[in-house]
């Protein structure tokens, strides 16, 4: 009876024993499945597979680990259920090779690789063209005599000449812009053609445009409507953020948004966008103007009329702390109007509104030459202090 009761708490045991090391199982590929899926599907793809490929070593050393040095798991799992295990670990390393080779962006950056790594050359090809010349000789007392001669002359192929965008007197030559072709019906014709009046060497430039060609340009500007492209600039996104990183100057106009939200991800910061139904009638403030003692105002507003500054025409999130600061706000609202970036890579601005294209309110001309001379690095120098 004793050796019945022992057997029936033994078996009684190992049931529970096999329930808990099955729950723990269940639980444990549930969330890793759902973590695995919830990073393919993240829009910020890029990141989320990287942190979730780092985190996907990590948790398969721990396990390996406690595993085989500590046998901590075999407490719950028998060394068949550990094979069913690996199958699930192998189908998901696999996705991810998979998933980091096709990715748009990868192949994208080979390819840039490739073309810039290519050599590119133009010959000049020659003609001969026969041309007779008539040589005339002239003799005292006699008549004119022609002698026929023949003169081979070559003749060059004309060579292709790239004009710039627009035919431009250039104020600042030593500050070029690569504004970004957002397409027809997206970008605003207006902004292209005020460039050229400030004097600025402006290009368009593609959203494929190679990095290298990137890095020619002091400022690349994305202007007014540039949300209705999100797929290109998430294309892009990674080669705006190296260019940010090397120094390049990033202006972001208004989105003029075509959803409810929009973020970006190239940014020191983590910024996103909501429409605004109301804009707002008053000028903007200077916000250091109204702040403590200690503050202090930045050289591209300083010495300007509030009445030169923007309506906030979008609603600009940013984070409570972060790498900017907030040089315009809206009077009613307090949305951001005006935004640098401050710290080591600093070197971009966000204008969420009153760019030349706006039905609202235009920046002054100079505002808007001391964003660009900033961003290029061109301004403030030579002694010129930053903050006053």
């Amino acid at each position: 009876m004793a050796n019945t009761t022992t057997q029936h708490e033994e078996n009684s045991e190992k049931e529970t024993k096999e329930k808990g090391s099955d729950f723990v199982k269940v639980l444990t590929i549930t969330a890793s499945l759902a973590t695995f899926f919830w990073s393919v599907a993240k829009e910020g793809y890029w990141q989320s597979d990287t942190v979730f490929s780092v985190l996907f070593i990590a948790v398969s050393l721990i396990i390996y680990y406690y595993y085989n040095k500590h046998a901590g798991l075999r407490k719950f799992f028998t060394e068949s259920q550990m094979k069913w295990f690996s199958r699930v670990w192998c189908f998901m390393a696999l996705v991810i090779c998979i998933n980091f080779i096709f990715r748009p962006s990868l192949i994208v950056a080979i390819k840039e690789n490739m073309q810039d790594a290519g050599i590119s050359s133009n010959k000049t090809t020659a003609t001969l063209t026969v041309t007779p010349t008539i040589a005339t000789t002239i003799t005292p007392g006699s008549t004119y005599t022609t002698t026929p001669t023949l003169t081979i002359s070559p003749t060059p192929t004309p060579m292709l000449t790239i004009m710039p965008t627009n035919t431009q007197t250039l104020k600042y030559p030593d500050i070029s812009i690569g504004l970004v072709d957002l397409g027809e019906g997206c970008l605003k014709p207006e902004i292209e053609n005020k460039l050229t009046e400030l004097g600025f060497k402006t290009d368009l430039i593609q959203f494929d445009i190679p990095y290298q060609d990137m890095l020619k340009y002091d400022v690349i500007y994305l202007s007014s409507g540039w949300s209705c492209k999100p797929v290109d600039i998430e294309k892009m996104s990674i080669k705006l953020e190296n260019y940010l990183y090397q120094g390049g100057g990033l202006l972001i106009g208004n989105p003029e948004l075509t959803r409810s939200k929009y973020e970006i991800l190239f940014l020191p910061i983590d910024v996103s966008y909501k429409r605004l139904d109301k804009i707002e009638d008053y000028d903007s403030y200077n916000v250091c103007k109204y702040s403590d003692e200690n503050c202090k105002d930045h050289w591209i507003i300083h010495n300007l009329d509030e009445i030169e500054f923007a309506y906030p025409e979008t609603i600009l999130s940013l984070p409570n702390n972060g790498n900017y600061w907030v040089l315009t706000r809206g009077v009613e609202s307090h949305y951001p109007s005006l935004v640098i970036g401050s710290g080591v890579y600093k070197s971009f601005v966000l204008l969420p509104g009153g760019e030349f294209s706006s039905k609202e309110k235009t920046i002054s001309d100079t505002l808007f030459v001391n964003i660009i001379l900033w961003l290029s690095g061109d301004a403030p120098s030579k002694g010129i202090e930053e903050w006053y």
